[in-house]
C-alpha cells in the first residue's frame, strides 16, 4: 500500500477493497508504518477503494481508537461514501467524500466579488469560486445558509454541489439562462437606470423578511475586534459605532452587490449568502454605496466587483429612500459612511489589501467617527 509522509501529515492511498479478506492485512500494515514516524494527521485517501465491508468499517472504528482525532478520512468516492453515510459512520468519523473537480479554464466569468469569481457553467449552471483563503468549512457554511434562506423564502438560488477547482473550493447554483445584474447593465447600459431602481426595490423587499439568524450587528463586532490594525482607541470608536446600530430580525446579506445578484426570468434572485444573519438594514445599503459611490468619489480601487458608474447609487438611492431631495439623500450617505468602512477593513480578515489601501480606508474611518456618528434613522 502506498503511503506518504510530509508535513507531518501520514497519509494512505489504499487500493481496490477492504473486506474480510484483507482487513486485517490493511490494518497490520498501517499499524506498522504509522509506529515508524511521529504524525500530527493520519489521512486515508480512499479516492482508489471501491468497496468497503462490515470489516473494513471496523478496521476504521480501530483506527479511530488508536489516532484519535488525528485520523481523517478523504477522497470518499459516491459509491463508498453512501456505505459510511447508512452506517451512520459520518457521526462519528472525520469522513469526506471525494469533490468533483472542475476545471474553469474556458468558461467565461460573469462577476467577481470579495469572496470569489461567477462563472457560467452551462446553460443551466453557474459557479461560484471561492478565494484559495476560503476553507472547505466556509463553502459548506455558505451553501447550507443559501438553501435555509431559500426554504425561509428569500429570493436566492438553489445551491446543489460543492465542488474543487484547482487550489480552490466552489458550490455550483443551478440557474437557468441567468447571468448577474452587474453583467445586465453591461449589456444593456440605456437600461441601467431601471435596473438600478429596480435592484433597490428588490433590496427593500427582501429587507423586509424576518429570519431567525445570528445577529449581523454582533458578527460585525466580532470581526472588528480581530482587525490588528486598529489601536485599543481606534477599536473602541467602532466597537461603539456597531453598537450605535438598533438591533432587529431583518435579514441582512452582508455582501449585496450587482454580482451577487442574478437575474433569471426577469426576476432577481441573490447568490453568495455565508455572510447573511440578522440585523438593521444599514450594513447592507452602506455596502452598495460604497460599491457604487464611496470608492469612486476617495478613488478607491478595491478587489471587489468591476466599477460601473456613480449613476447606479444615485437611482438605488432615490428609491430605497424614496426622496430624489439631494440633501435628504446626503444625510443619508453621512449615515451610512462609517459603517460601509467599518465592514471595508472587516474585509481584510480575508481579503489582502494593499497596505496603502488600508492606511487610506482607516484614516477615511476614524476621521468620520471621530467627528460625530450620525443616528441612524431609516
Amino acid at each position: 500500500m502506498e503511503h506518504t509522509f510530509k508535513n507531518n501529515t501520514l497519509i494512505f492511498f489504499p487500493e481496490g477493497r477492504i473486506d474480510g479478506d484483507n482487513a486485517e492485512n490493511f490494518s497490520a500494515q498501517v499499524e506498522k508504518i504509522s509506529g515508524q514516524c511521529t504524525a500530527d494527521e493520519i489521512v486515508f485517501d480512499l479516492s482508489k477503494i471501491n468497496y468497503v465491508s462490515s470489516a473494513g468499517l471496523r478496521i476504521f472504528l480501530r483506527f479511530a481508537k488508536i489516532f484519535k482525532d488525528k485520523m481523517k478520512i478523504r477522497e470518499v468516492t459516491p459509491a463508498v461514501y453512501d456505505i459510511f453515510e447508512m452506517t451512520a459512520m459520518t457521526k462519528i468519523l472525520d469522513v469526506q467524500r471525494a469533490f468533483r473537480k472542475i476545471s474553469v479554464d474556458g468558461l467565461a466569468k460573469l462577476g467577481r466579488g470579495t469572496s470569489g469569481i461567477v462563472y457560467r457553467l452551462d446553460k443551466e449552471n453557474i459557479l461560484k469560486v471561492y478565494r484559495e483563503n476560503w476553507t472547505l468549512e466556509d463553502v459548506q457554511k455558505e451553501r447550507e445558509k443559501s438553501q435555509d434562506a431559500f426554504l425561509k423564502g428569500l429570493s436566492t438560488a438553489i445551491s446543489y454541489d460543492v465542488v474543487k477547482c484547482g487550489e480552490s473550493f466552489g458550490i455550483v447554483y443551478e440557474m437557468i439562462d441567468a447571468k448577474t445584474l452587474e453583467q445586465t447593465i453591461l449589456d444593456d447600459p440605456e437600461n441601467m437606470e431601471e435596473y438600478s431602481r429596480r435592484f433597490a426595490e428588490f433590496v427593500k423587499e427582501q429587507h423586509r423578511i424576518e429570519i431567525d439568524a445570528p445577529s449581523f450587528k454582533q458578527q460585525r463586532i466580532s470581526q472588528a475586534e480581530k482587525v490588528k490594525i486598529y489601536s485599543a482607541e481606534e477599536r473602541d470608536l467602532v466597537r461603539r459605532a456597531l453598537e450605535a446600530v438598533p438591533e432587529c430580525k431583518n435579514f441582512s446579506h452582508g455582501d449585496l452587490n450587482l454580482c451577487n445578484v442574478l437575474l433569471k426570468d426577469g426576476q432577481f434572485v441573490m447568490i453568495d449568502m455565508g455572510e447573511i444573519g440578522s440585523g438593521h438594514p444599514i450594513f447592507d445599503v452602506s455596502w452598495i454605496y460604497f460599491f457604487y459611490h464611496l470608492r469612486e468619489k476617495h478613488n478607491i480601487e478595491d478587489a471587489g466587483p468591476k466599477k460601473i458608474s456613480g449613476a447606479i447609487w444615485k437611482f438605488f438611492a432615490q428609491t430605497y429612500f424614496n426622496t430624489k431631495d439631494e440633501k435628504i439623500i446626503e444625510h443619508y450617505e453621512r449615515e451610512l459612511e462609517p459603517y460601509a468602512l467599518i465592514t471595508l477593513l472587516n474585509a481584510t480578515l480575508k481579503v489582502n489589501v494593499p497596505q496603502d489601501v488600508r492606511d487610506f480606508e482607516k484614516k477615511a474611518l476614524l476621521s468620520y467617527i471621530g467627528r460625530k456618528i450620525e443616528p441612524i434613522d431609516f
